[in-house]
């Protein structure tokens, strides 16, 4: 049968009003001073727990099995306690209530001597309170400000600037400085035309469909949005240009602060920081998107660096940033082509392409090369053999290392094939072992022949046969068995990596400086 009995002689209840919910950290350090106890740590090792001191309780709560433990010392039922997390708040915001992957919870900066979940707190509601508690939403990084006050949060000690932390060793009161005692004092007030938009003053749990500049069904899409901008943005290389660029004084001054500093995460940066950010935020998707791609145009901010951003983008920026800030060149269609050719011939003019490059107003364009490939020049036969010879030289000088001969076996081997079939040395690289025995029977059918095709089929067929029966053999041993024809001495396809610069090299050392011809087999489309 149930015990109705708790284990604690007082039973602290949590603070919660109509706007504001006290953190589930700030209730059990409250708790625990109710019951006598220096701090947290001592409440839990009393029950048999053991929690690391600077753990956040707020984010993950049931990892240490707290509301097992405080269920039986308070009597108070897993819902009411659960309400005291951040697990609401995490899934409007990120869409997710796993720990690991919880966005906008603010975080210690790295260097930072502090220990515990990280706070910025309102002075003013502090003084105030009958009974002083941290709330809930001064533990997001999204809080910067209070509504009620108009007054910026602190997130750390003016006096010894010290970051304003709750942890399970913490035993100083709520209203004072854990560092240094100090007790936290009104802070002068916002300016009275700061009027931020909705999305910043609500909840995150109470923004709604109209609370954004843009249509979404669900609130976490605006904030993987403006995730991706702070995340872009905030590259000092590009908050630099912000900063030098034709924005309002007080949204610009925190991109030249950035542009000064290590690069660092918005959770992890000053309540300032994050306070101008957000107003910058909150000003660039006013009218979205037209002062977004403008101030973005003016800064020289394309698509190019949202691009390489590894958060996933939601829509309505993608849609934005893909279209109006690509800077992409325009591509002629295959049925331009035909429709200018058909012109040129009509009047009379040689269609060449020079012609349809001048017509169509363009450099180049691969559906125009696709149309009219440029005329192929190889190697003669004369000058194969005379790089094959001279492979050959280095293949019998090469140091007496095994790796290093047998890598320049199978490189030689991929040049051979690209020469004798015209094409690129990457094409070249992705030949199974089939075409590697093909190419085989080939040179051995030719090395027969007199002349000049015939000598160099012959070192051909050489070097192949070397490579199959004996390099290929030994490198496809490191790995599991591949058909690629030439593999790394790794087991793995080579994917031509530093054929390119050989083969060059090897052209000079033949005399060779017609890239017309010789280099074709680096940059072949074959």
């Amino acid at each position: 049968m149930k015990s109705l009995t708790s284990a604690l002689l007082v039973r602290t209840p949590p603070i919660v009003s109509a706007t504001d919910r006290e953190s589930l950290q700030s209730w059990i350090f409250r708790l625990a001073q109710a019951n006598g106890f220096e701090n947290c740590g001592q409440l839990f090792s009393n029950e048999g727990i053991k929690v690391p001191s600077n753990v956040a309780l707020d984010v993950a709560p049931e990892r240490w099995g707290l509301f097992d433990c405080l269920n039986h010392m308070t009597l108070y039922p897993h819902a009411r306690l659960a309400e005291l997390a951040l697990a609401e708040e995490t899934l409007a915001l990120s869409n997710t209530s796993s720990p690991a992957l919880a966005r906008w919870v603010l975080t210690a900066a790295i260097g930072d001597a502090s220990r515990g979940s990280r706070y910025s707190v309102c002075p003013t509601c502090i003084t105030e309170d009958v009974t002083c508690y941290w709330r809930r939403k001064w533990r997001l990084s999204t809080s910067t400000f209070c509504a009620r006050h108009r007054t910026m949060l602190l997130d750390r000690c003016p006096v010894c600037q010290s970051a304003f932390t709750l942890s399970g060793t913490r035993k100083t009161p709520l209203n004072r400085c854990s560092n240094c005692e100090c007790e936290l004092a009104s802070t002068a007030k916002l300016s009275a035309r700061f009027r931020p938009a909705f999305w910043r003053q609500a909840t995150p749990t109470a923004a709604g469909f109209s609370s954004f500049p843009v249509p979404l069904a669900y609130s976490h899409l605006w904030w993987d949005g403006i995730r991706v901008l702070l995340h872009v943005l905030t590259r000092p290389q590009l908050a630099r240009r912000l900063g030098r660029s034709t924005l309002p004084p007080a949204l610009g001054r925190v991109f030249t602060r950035i542009s000064a500093q290590d690069r660092t995460d918005f959770d992890k940066r000053s309540v300032e920081d994050r306070h101008e950010l957000l107003n910058f935020m909150d000003w660039a998707t006013q009218d979205w998107p037209t002062r977004f791609v403008l101030s973005m145009r003016e800064a020289d901010i394309s698509w190019t660096q949202f691009s390489s951003c590894e958060i996933e983008m939601p829509y309505w920026l993608l849609a934005v940033c893909g279209f109006d800030l690509n800077k992409r060149r325009y591509q002629v269609s295959s049925g331009e082509v035909r429709a200018v050719s058909a012109l040129l011939a009509c009047s009379g003019v040689l269609v060449s392409k020079i012609a349809l490059k001048r017509v169509l107003g363009i450099a180049e364009a691969k559906t125009l090369d696709a149309q009219y490939p440029a005329r192929k020049l190889g190697l003669t036969e004369t000058e194969l053999l005379l790089v094959a010879e001279t492979l050959d030289l280095h293949l019998r000088n090469a140091s007496s290392g095994r790796d290093v001969q047998a890598v320049l076996l199978r490189d030689a081997c991929c040049i051979a094939a690209a020469a004798w079939r015209c094409i690129s040395l990457r094409s070249a690289s992705t030949l199974v072992l089939n075409d590697g025995y093909q190419l085989r029977r080939e040179w051995g059918a030719a090395s027969g022949e007199a002349g000049v095709r015939g000598s160099t089929a012959q070192l051909f067929d050489r070097w192949m046969a070397l490579y199959l029966n004996g390099t290929r053999v030994r490198f496809e041993r490191f790995g599991p068995p591949q058909n690629a024809l030439f593999l790394s001495r790794f087991g793995k396809p080579t994917a031509g990596f530093g054929l390119a610069a050989r083969f060059a090299a090897l052209l000079r050392s033949c005399g060779i400086q017609d890239w017309a011809r010789g280099a074709r087999l680096l940059v072949g489309v074959a």
